[in-house]
């Protein structure tokens, strides 16, 4: 927000000077030249809101691409990392990714994540096989945002 603001304001100021240095004798001239600034003004804001929108998605989309980089999916507490990571992720931007947000922690709560089942027991080894699951899951979520998903080729379409 404050990069908008300081941009409005030395765009403002620069075509203020240009319509100084133009010069208008008459009150058309001046409102035409007003209306350049006008003009002017409002297409470097919105060209400088753009700008930090792809900034703010590209970084994003880095987060994301580290975070699947950086996973070890190994061991059930690993996976269980993992899944807790990228809900920190998520609610991080939530902002962006809210009904995202929203899935992904019904279904890592889903999964009793937070919980760990007896060792050796049968309620444990279903517990390892869904958070394998999801943590395929969000890996697979993580591709989508991060830009890299990997898409099958069927019968020549994509």
């Amino acid at each position: 927000m404050n990069s908008i603001v300081l941009t409005i304001g030395v765009i403002g100021s620069v075509a203020s000077i240009i319509g100084l240095l133009l010069g208008a004798n008459g009150f058309k001239e001046r409102l035409i030249h007003a209306i350049y600034g006008f003009i002017i003004s409002i297409l470097a804001s919105g060209f400088v809101y753009y700008q930090n929108s792809l900034a703010e998605i590209t970084k994003i989309e880095k987060q994301a691409t580290n975070l699947m980089q950086n996973n070890s999916k190994e061991s059930i507490g690993s996976k269980r990392g993992f899944i807790l990571a990228t809900l920190a992720f998520l609610e991080k931007n939530k902002l962006n990714y809210p009904d995202t947000y929203k899935m992904a922690k019904q279904l890592a709560f889903n999964v009793d994540i937070l919980n760990s089942k007896e060792d050796d027991t049968i309620e444990s080894i279903n517990q390892g096989r869904q958070l394998s699951d999801v943590a395929d899951a969000m890996e697979k979520l993580l591709e989508g945002i991060s830009g890299k998903s990997r898409f099958i080729e069927v019968d020549g379409y994509s």
